[in-house]
């Protein structure tokens, strides 16, 4: 103990007597500990950490695909859910739902939108989570005609001030009465940051197997496994193929883990930033460890005199290692320090919202676990090398620095080689992270350059919901043609229009049929995504009409039944005709609660325009067929209004309340953005990793400029006798320069190789995460190399500087 004491304060002296030494690799480790340790943070928090659920692991959601039509992620038919439901072999049970859009009123406060689900009474039992306040809905029946609901912590407190006494009070959703049955704990809103736990009001089997707006959780059977699971899946949805063709012909259904479905996104793209941050402190390790392979050559003479009178080759590398475990300990601590500040900074300003941190996120016992660890683990990455090409002498022999001692020749061969292999790993993964950068922006930059097919710019959108209390449907077309004509007239709007979609968000999915045509069996069945506007949405958007006419306030349901189509369809089911005049018809009648067909069932819909394509599912993909009914022909309930006019978003806002205000003060506006914000939206995670990607590559590329100049600089210090000998033998100045930056160059551009082939892995990998990145983009690997060497160049010019400015005369005499 007395001799590891000694070692500590020895080493100490010596940190402190090397100043810049000292700040520059502690600065390094704290960036890179501090780097790592903010994503692992993150990634501890929303991926690693089991979901607070009893048994989170049996826990799964199922969705139905479909391959013939490219669809891997839909919801559930309800009848399909009670069929899935039935395998009891494998799930103990499963709940559903789906979200229905509820105002909350009182008297004498303002009318407020609320997250909300209407599911099945087995839902708390399947999740595991069960209300702290009330008993919550009874267990049987599976559904229920009883108006109860269950609210969240949240809702209880700021809407309720968190009265005690709220179960069995009585508060109005959607004009109807609804009896509080609990109130859930703090911080529980699964899913989706819901508010209001509606009891399912209807029976599932009373539905079409058809129709896909369900979602669901699953509970498996303790010992099971998912992929038993999956199996019991499939067999079940191909028989069921067979048997309901029509409905279920290439339908199937996947079960996944729950855990997976809510981290989403953000869960590759937080490994995919670990592996960034990973890279980053083994470069700032390799950088410590060039570093102190400089500073142990100086130090040869020291450990030949220590070696000559009696230390041993172990109290040698533990001197080392001593040394680099208090840089490591002085770097890890002010790196965890940066993890705090860059972890609170990466939160609020991601634009993607990530999952599991609403209670804010800190440093644990279990990232501060990590710190330790990461700690020890640079220590010995950076220590030990330099640690025992020190203790090993040189070729054992102690005597030689001795007699060498004041001659200035470079400490041996082994030595240079070790730090140039370090620089070129250094090169290596910052080329990587660069490239991974550049393939990012590139991606990101290929997203901005898409066409949506409809202008932003001062274009508002705000959805407004009516209650069940709107009952009859003509009547609420009736509404909506008086709202939005007062909309039009306020000051500051010069255009509003509605519809059930915006863009970049995906319509239903039904079958048609166009007249004329033999009609095909059910699986052959076209499909397009449809959806109801007004006769001002695309004006007001700006989308250019191709042929023929908008739809007409004449256009009501005692008209004629008329449709516009995109683009897209016109292509593919007339490419070489008119589709004006021509006819479809659509098999749906009603589209849950919230719509309804004002059409007598089977009516033929003439096409009466053609319009250019709106981007209906992202905007890499290609635009999907689409058919657009008239509200006024199929009314709905819930609606998108966009107003455009040169007033700003509030102006605008504020003109769409005091219009609804005068036909219905108790309806709540939701959900105020621009169309800007849309398309923002969906460039918000790939802009998001972009950003972070090249954070970590700006700061591996300095580092690894750090580690070219260290060698380099070192490198020319080291051989002033060698370079004073060129120079009086005739060398110029610029052939000095060349030598010095030969040799940084051939580092890099080894160093850049490898990291361009390592690349290629690393692009297959952003490539799964965000569309629009190809693995093979030449710019970017050109313009990511491009940066590397030319940071190689900057970083060679001042040791190359360094040795033309040498004068061969005091070179030689200070040997």
């Amino acid at each position: 103990m007395d001799q590891i004491i000694q070692d500590v304060r020895f080493g100490w002296r010596l940190l402190r007597r090397s100043p810049g030494f000292t700040i520059a690799a502690v600065l390094a480790l704290a960036l890179g500990v501090g780097a790592t340790t903010a994503v692992f943070t993150l990634l501890d928090r929303v991926v690693l950490r089991p979901l607070p659920y009893p048994d989170p692991e049996r826990l799964l959601m199922v969705w139905e695909t479909n391959d013939a039509k490219r669809l891997s992620h839909e919801r559930l038919s309800p009848v399909n859910f009670m069929d899935y439901r039935g395998l009891s072999q494998v799930f103990d049970d499963a709940a559903a739902w789906w979200y229905p859009q509820l105002n909350l009123t009182e008297t004498g406060r303002d009318p407020m939108r609320v997250a909300s689900i209407e599911t099945s009474a087995n839902f708390f039992a399947v999740v595991g989570v069960q209300p702290v306040l009330g008993a919550g809905f009874a267990a049987t029946p599976f559904f229920s005609r009883e108006a109860v609901v269950v609210i969240s912590d949240r809702l209880w407190r700021q809407r309720f001030d968190g009265d005690p006494r709220i179960v069995g009070r009585v508060i109005t959703l959607n004009s109807q009465p609804y009896t509080v049955a609990g109130v859930m704990p703090a911080g529980f809103h699964y899913p989706d940051d819901t508010d209001v736990w509606q009891r399912l009001q209807w029976d599932l089997t009373q539905h079409s197997r058809g129709a896909h707006f369900m979602e669901s959780l699953f509970r498996l059977k303790p010992g099971t496994t998912i992929d038993q699971a999956n199996a019991e899946l499939r067999a079940l949805t191909v028989r069921l193929g067979r048997e309901h063709a029509a409905t279920n012909a290439d339908w199937r259904a996947r079960a996944a883990p729950l855990a997976h479905e809510i981290e989403g996104y953000v869960r590759p793209a937080l490994f995919a930033l670990f592996g960034a941050a990973a890279f980053l402190l083994i470069i700032t390790c390799t950088n410590v460890a060039s570093l102190l392979l400089a500073r142990a050559t100086v130090r040869e003479r020291e450990v030949a005199v220590r070696a000559a009178i009696g230390a041993s080759r172990g109290r040698l590398v533990r001197q080392f290692l001593t040394e680099s475990i208090i840089l490591a300990a002085i770097g890890s601590t002010l790196g965890a320090v940066v993890a705090v500040v860059a972890v609170k900074g990466m939160v609020a300003a991601s634009p993607v919202p990530l999952p599991r941190v609403s209670g804010g996120v800190g440093l644990d016992a279990r990232v501060l676990l990590f710190v330790g660890a990461v700690a020890a683990a640079t220590a010995i990455a950076f220590g030990l090398v330099p640690a025992l090409f020190m203790a090993r002498g040189r070729g054992g022999d102690f005597q030689r620095p001795l007699q060498d001692a004041g001659r200035g020749a470079d400490a041996g061969g082994s030595r240079r080689a070790a730090r140039s292999v370090l620089v070129v790993a250094e090169v290596c993964l910052a080329v990587m992270l660069l490239v991974g950068a550049a393939l990012l922006a590139r991606g990101f930059q290929h997203l901005v350059e898409q066409d949506p097919g409809f202008r932003a710019s001062r274009v508002v959108a705000v959805n407004l919901e009516l209650p069940y209390s709107y009952s009859d449907f003509r009547k609420i077309a009736d509404f909506y043609s008086q709202l939005l004509s007062a909309i039009r007239s306020q000051p500051g709007v010069a255009g509003a229009g509605a519809t059930t979609f915006l863009p970049l968000d995906a319509a239903w999915r039904l079958p048609f049929v166009v007249g004329g045509r033999p009609r095909p069996s059910a699986s052959d069945m076209p499909q397009a995504q449809q959806q109801v506007v007004d006769e001002d949405y695309f004006r007001t958007i700006g989308v250019p009409l191709l042929k023929g006419r908008f739809f007409d306030p004449r256009d009501t349901a005692d008209a004629p039944g008329v449709v516009l189509i995109n683009e897209a369809l016109a292509r593919r089911e007339w490419p070489d005709g008119d589709p004006l005049g021509e006819t479809v018809t659509t098999f749906v009648r009603f589209v849950g609660p919230m719509g309804t067909m004002l059409m007598p069932p089977m009516t033929k819909f003439q096409i009466v325009g053609v319009i250019s394509n709106v981007k209906n599912q992202s905007l890499v993909g290609e635009t999907e067929p689409a058919i657009y009914f008239t509200y006024r022909q199929f009314s709905f309930r819930g609606l998108h209004l966009v107003v455009q006019g040169p007033a700003d978003q509030a102006q605008l806002v504020s003109a769409v309340r005091t219009a609804l205000a005068r036909l219905d003060p108790n309806l709540p506006l939701a959900s105020a953005r621009t169309l800007q914000q849309v398309i923002g939206t969906a460039t918000d995670r790939p802009r998001a990793l972009m950003l972070l990607m090249g954070i970590f590559a700006s700061m591996a590329l300095v580092l690894a400029g750090l580690g070219i100049y260290s060698v380099l600089s070192f490198g020319v210090s080291q051989r002033r006798q060698e370079l004073s000998v060129r120079m009086a033998l005739g060398a110029q100045p610029r052939d000095l320069v060349w030598l010095v930056v030969r040799q940084g160059m051939m580092l890099t551009i080894a160093g850049a190789a490898a990291g361009a082939a390592g690349a290629l892995a690393l692009g297959r990998t952003l490539a799964s995460l965000v569309e629009g990145v190809s693995t093979l983009d030449v710019t970017a690997f050109v313009a990511a190399i491009s940066v590397a060497l030319v940071t190689a160049v900057a970083a060679c010019l001042l040791p190359a500087r360094r040795a033309a400015a040498l004068d061969p005369i005091e070179g030689l005499r200070a040997q």
